[in-house]
């Protein structure tokens, strides 16, 4: 889902008055650069890590004005979540992989085509990216292929604490924002 400017400021303002909090990815994280483009890139988290992240709570990724993701942190740091997703949309995180027979390579983007290789040589590959998320880096390959701070910057993560959201579950949370809103890169 793509906002028009006047939206998206609309729908800062009312994350904001609700008490729910905005993080540039930039914010949250250091960029590190080093091995093989295009699966190079590390996402540190900063210290000190935002409290309110620290526990259970539904988020949504946006990047540049375009909802890209709704995803939930049960039991686990959102950190590591945004991280998993910063990874594998821009598809140029170091533990990205593809699942087994999922993926043709011959029926993606030709700009793609040597990440195949590259991964089968990695050694971390627990980040599983989808045909969805790939044809999403590709759209985007321009800013993907030079990310940087700067670039990194125009990723934004609206977070929803487990405390704020009254008479759903989480998981009935994060799917209703789903089927209203359709995030680009959700599913496979």
């Amino acid at each position: 889902m793509s906002l028009n400017v006047d939206l998206f400021s609309s729908l800062w303002v009312c994350f904001e008055k609700r008490g729910m909090k905005t993080y540039l990815a930039s914010e949250l994280f250091e960029l590190r650069v080093s091995g093989n483009f295009p699966l190079d890139c590390e996402f540190i988290a900063k210290e000190p890590i935002p409290q309110d992240l620290e526990s259970s709570g539904v988020y949504m990724m946006f990047y540049k004005q375009e909802l890209v993701f709704v995803g939930l942190s049960d039991r686990e740091l959102a950190m590591s979540r945004f991280e998993k997703q910063l990874s594998t949309i821009t598809l140029r995180g170091a533990r990205v992989s593809f699942r087994n027979g999922e993926l043709d390579p011959k029926s993606i983007s030709p700009i793609f085509q040597n990440i195949f290789d590259v991964v089968i040589k990695q050694k971390r590959r627990d980040f599983e990216t989808s045909t969805k998320r790939i044809e999403y880096a590709a759209k985007n390959w321009i800013h993907f292929s030079k990310l940087d701070d700067n670039e990194l910057s125009h990723f934004v993560f609206v977070w929803f604490p487990e405390s704020m959201i009254k008479g759903k579950t989480l998981v009935q949370f994060r799917n209703d924002l789903r089927a209203a809103l359709k995030p680009l890169c959700n599913g496979r």
